[in-house]
């Protein structure tokens, strides 16, 4: 901010992020868009006409009468919502029903840790949205991630070479202190209900295989 101040730009101009992805979206935002240019409407085929069932209208009256959301809201909430998880446990506690399980928005192969920790997060895809077909007001937001974990490995379950596991120092005689990184499918669930984005859930999980690159599936109108 000294620099800013020195080279006399407005300190409003300045945006923070955590991410490029997240630095791409509040760019984007910031450019104007050019003029739209008008086009005829293509007419619709008998196969692609909405269905008449009553639910499938409802819905999609809808989806045609909320507002309109900016990228930008989704990408932010969506980032937010993943970086929310820094130190956070991964490891299994003491849940409902006197039973032991990890957390909620765990659905990855935790590794051999103890009192595991996201102690880094490095996103590593820009988010895809789509839209909840159970809701017309959530949206569902993907990316790919990498979570850095550190925590306690009892010395005895240490196997060199393995690999999977970076012995990082000493905890005490019988424990070391050890980290691994492991990649993760981030998914979001964000209401838009009112034209706000607002994170309901968020869950880690094992990646899928890559089957190719689509674009983002929405629809309703993103804000300029």
């Amino acid at each position: 901010m000294d620099d800013v101040d020195r080279l006399a730009i407005a300190r409003n101009r300045i945006s923070w992020s955590r991410s490029i992805v997240e630095a791409i979206a509040i760019v984007e935002a910031q450019v104007p868009a050019s003029s739209p240019v008008e086009e005829a409407p293509e007419p619709k085929s008998s196969a692609s006409r909405p269905s008449m069932n009553p639910i499938d209208v409802a819905v999609n009256e809808l989806k045609q009468m909320r507002s309109p959301v900016a990228k930008v809201d989704l990408v932010k909430a969506a980032t937010d919502a993943l970086y929310d998880l820094m130190n956070e446990s991964v490891s299994e506690q003491l849940i409902y029903g006197g039973d032991y399980g990890y957390p909620s928005f765990v659905k990855f192969s935790v590794p051999a840790i103890e009192d595991a920790a996201i102690v880094g997060i490095d996103q590593t895809t820009e988010f895809s949205f789509k839209e909840d077909p159970a809701s017309p007001d959530v949206i569902i937001a993907t990316a790919v991630a990498v979570v850095t974990l550190e925590g306690g490995l009892y010395r005895g379950d240490w196997h060199s070479g393995d690999g999977e596991v970076s012995i990082i120092g000493e905890l005490n005689d019988h424990y070391l202190e050890a980290s691994a990184e492991v990649e993760v499918r981030v998914v979001v669930q964000l209401n838009i209900e009112g034209g706000s984005v607002i994170p309901i859930d968020v869950v880690l999980e094992d990646p899928r295989p890559a089957v190719g690159i689509a674009d983002d599936v929405l629809d309703f109108a993103l804000e300029d």
